[in-house]
C-alpha cells in the first residue's frame, strides 16, 4: 500500500493472499531444506540446510509480494522484489534468534506429521511446538509489518 492511500477491500484481499503465500511457503523452508540436504545426503540441520531455507524463504516474500501486488493493481519493481527476497530470506532465520520459539524435531518434512499440533486443542495447548508456532507467527508479523512500514517510509 502506497503512503496516503486508502484502505480497501481489494488491498485488504491483496495483502492478505500476499501474507499467505509467503507466510505458509516461509514456514515451510527449514523443514523443506532439511529434507532437500537429506536428499541430498548431507545433514538435515548443517549449511546445505540452512542455504536451502534461505532460498526457499527468499522465493516465498517474493511470491507473496508479487501476489499482493498483482492482486491490489499495484506495479511490482525490482526493488520490491529484491527487498522481498532479502527480508525473507533472513526472516526463516528469526525463531532460532530466541529458543522458546524454535520447534523440536522439525529438520524434515517427513516428520511433520508426528511433531506438529494435529488438532484445535493441539494447536492452542502450551506444548513446546504449539508455542514455537505461535512466537515464530507472531514475530515474523512484527518483523513483516516493520520492514513494510520502513519499506514505505523510505520508498513509499
Amino acid at each position: 500500500m502506497a503512503k496516503g492511500e486508502q484502505i480497501t477491500g481489494r488491498g485488504l484481499v491483496a495483502s492478505s493472499v500476499g501474507g499467505f503465500v509467503s507466510g505458509s511457503l516461509g514456514g515451510l523452508s527449514g523443514p523443506a531444506g532439511g529434507t532437500i540436504a537429506e536428499t541430498l545426503g548431507r545433514p538435515v540441520e548443517g549449511l546445505v540446510a540452512k542455504g536451502a531455507s534461505t532460498l526457499i524463504g527468499s522465493a516465498s516474500a517474493a511470491g507473496g509480494s508479487g501476489m499482493s501486488s498483482m492482486i491490489g493493481g499495484h506495479d511490482l519493481t525490482w526493488q520490491d522484489l529484491a527487498f522481498s527476497s532479502v527480508s525473507g530470506g533472513v526472516a526463516v532465520h528469526l525463531p532460532a534468534v530466541n529458543h522458546r520459539f524454535e520447534s523440536s524435531n522439525m529438520e524434515a518434512l517427513r516428520k511433520m506429521p508426528y511433531t506438529q499440533p494435529q488438532t484445535g486443542s493441539g494447536l492452542f495447548s502450551n506444548q513446546p511446538n504449539s508455542v514455537a508456532l505461535w512466537g515464530s507467527a507472531a514475530s515474523d508479523a512484527a518483523v513483516g509489518g516493520t520492514g513494510d512500514a520502513l519499506w514505505q517510509m523510505f520508498h513509499g
